[in-house]
């Protein structure tokens, strides 16, 4: 078992989840820069250079809501995501139904927000908890 699943919020779906072994890292497979600036935590993916940036500000919608606009993302696409809940985790893949219905789970557990991508690197995102935001390269 993982360390991050074993945080209390994720025992309903901790079998959900299945290492990376040779991934150490979601931003190195992506090929991206990482965030350096950890003066407030704004993420581990540097936005800011991303091309097609998209941001939802997730603090004003229900669970629901957001649930919703998941399903009906590019998400829709994918049966499994990549997830890296954790800086000193290991990424595991997820599938894509349980990460929408549960990204409010994930998120507490995280402590302050995760990255995640398709296997193909075509789209990836961030939810943070601090900002209350969802940053990706693709409009959720």
């Amino acid at each position: 078992m993982y360390n991050i699943l074993t945080h209390p919020m994720l025992d309903s779906i901790k079998e959900e989840f299945t290492l990376l072994k040779d991934v150490d890292s979601l931003i190195d497979i992506l090929s991206i820069k990482e965030n350096s600036n950890y003066t407030v935590y704004q993420g581990n993916i540097d936005w800011s250079i991303i091309k097609n940036t998209h941001t939802l500000n997730w603090g004003s919608l229900s669970s629901n809501t957001i649930i919703e606009r998941m399903h009906f993302s590019a998400l829709k696409n994918y049966s499994n995501l990549y997830i890296q809940i954790g800086y000193d985790e290991k990424p595991m893949k997820v599938s894509c139904e349980i990460l929408i219905l549960h990204w409010e789970e994930i998120l507490f557990a995280s402590n302050e927000g995760f990255p995640a991508m398709s296997p193909d690197g075509q789209i990836y995102f961030e939810l943070l908890d601090t900002a209350k935001v969802i940053y990706s390269n693709f409009k959720i």
